[in-house]
């Protein structure tokens, strides 16, 4: 990490940072939307903290706690009503997509049961994790109330942007493109 030897701590870092936020997010959601916006595009530095107790499941744990923050403190978390109709279509479109395709395709398995060979997650599954975005949208509008915040989160994004750009040359900058090497397509994204 920046030349100074830190690299091999800094996974356990980002996971204890990361747990106190969820603890912080039931009171001010705010933090939770801000660390999200940090260490959802860095996928490398979210692949190290599987190590650690839940490491894998904290973003989904900033999602639950931003959104307990929010209905907590707010009382409802519904963004306003002209927003609320493309996010539903959204969420029904995907969802009738997920059933769809399992009708026009035998080879697709039914979504909610593991019945393909090989198959890890279920298709609901998948569905769901594709969700985190329009929730992620929801949860923003509910929290985000002054400009401040907003540029807030924008730097964080900007860091998190950055950060994966440096990455991206420092495995890919100096080496040659023409042909195809496997090696380099795990390590950009926040490592």
């Amino acid at each position: 990490m920046l030349g100074l030897g830190l690299g091999p701590y800094l996974p356990l870092f980002v996971y204890l940072v990361a747990v106190a936020v969820v603890a912080v997010s039931f009171s001010r959601p705010i933090v939770g939307i801000a660390t999200l916006a940090l260490l959802l595009p860095m996928h490398g530095a979210r692949y190290r903290m599987i190590d650690y107790p839940l490491g894998i499941h904290i973003p989904k744990l900033l999602l639950i706690a931003i959104l307990l923050g929010g209905i907590f403190n707010r009382g409802s978390i519904f963004p306003p009503k002209p927003m609320r109709i493309p996010i539903i279509a959204l969420c029904t479109v995907t969802y009738i997509s997920l059933w769809v395709g399992m009708a026009m395709n035998s080879s697709v398995p039914l979504p909610f049961f593991l019945n393909a060979p090989g198959l890890t997650h279920t298709p609901f599954s998948s569905w769901l994790d594709f969700m985190h975005m329009p929730l992620l949208f929801i949860l923003a509008c509910a929290t985000v109330q002054t400009k401040r915040q907003m540029q807030v989160i924008l730097f964080f994004m900007m860091v998190a942007f950055l950060w994966n750009v440096k990455n991206f040359y420092g495995n890919v900058g100096a080496r040659e493109t023409t042909v195809f090497v496997d090696g380099l397509r795990f390590g950009v994204g926040g490592d």
